[in-house]
């Protein structure tokens, strides 16, 4: 389970009806995540993403396209009410647990997983990590980030870890991950090589397979 239950309001969330009222980085990373999984080699080439910790909803908006099938995943009715009602039109929810799921569908497992900013709100992170291992074909994708510019666990509420990419790229190993890339998001809204200034990095973006 995450820390602590998120309300829609809290100001941690992303709330609107459309990806355009949404803060802008959060969007980038939803386009970073689509960029990738598109230059993703896979057989059958046809993609089924679960977004892992969707929130409200506003990254199926983005990462459905022909081709994709998604479903959203968040621990909070609340939440995947919202994003039903938003965004069920063309993007599958439901309601689950990060670290203690199963394939919940006709169409079996996920051969891509996407995990934007919420591994730092999972208390039992080797759990979750090792359960989403379990969920995803082998060979298949994760796209997972972690922000840089928060305050720090203490002080920020909803956080449970301080994350650096080197502790990323270890658990993701111990978990049966294998990191392909990493990319920083910097401020300004740009994908690139890790920077050695920290000041400049909204997040970091690690594409890994599942081996």
């Amino acid at each position: 389970m995450l820390k602590n239950d998120k309300p829609l309001e809290c100001g941690v969330r992303q709330v609107a009806i459309s990806a355009d009222g949404i803060d802008l980085a959060h969007v980038q990373r939803y386009q970073w995540a689509a960029a990738k999984m598109e230059g993703f080699q896979r057989v059958p080439p046809e993609i089924y993403v679960w977004d892992i910790g969707c929130g409200c909803g506003y990254g199926g908006d983005i990462l459905t396209r022909p081709g994709v099938a998604y479903l959203g995943i968040d621990h909070s009715q609340e939440a995947i009410d919202f994003a039903k009602d938003a965004y069920g039109p063309v993007s599958a929810f439901m309601v689950g647990d990060v670290t203690r799921m199963g394939a919940p569908d006709p169409l079996g497992k996920p051969n891509a997983l996407v995990a934007l900013e919420i591994i730092e709100h999972i208390p039992d992170h080797e759990a979750a990590m090792k359960c989403w291992r379990s969920v995803i074909e082998l060979g298949g994708q994760l796209l997972i980030s972690i922000p840089r510019d928060c305050p720090p666990v203490g002080i920020h509420e909803y956080h449970v870890k301080d994350w650096v990419l080197e502790e990323l790229v270890t658990a993701l190993k111990a978990a049966g991950f294998k990191p392909r890339s990493a990319e920083e998001q910097s401020r300004a809204g740009s994908f690139g090589p890790i920077g050695t200034d920290p000041a400049r990095c909204k997040a970091i973006c690690v594409e890994a397979r599942a081996v």
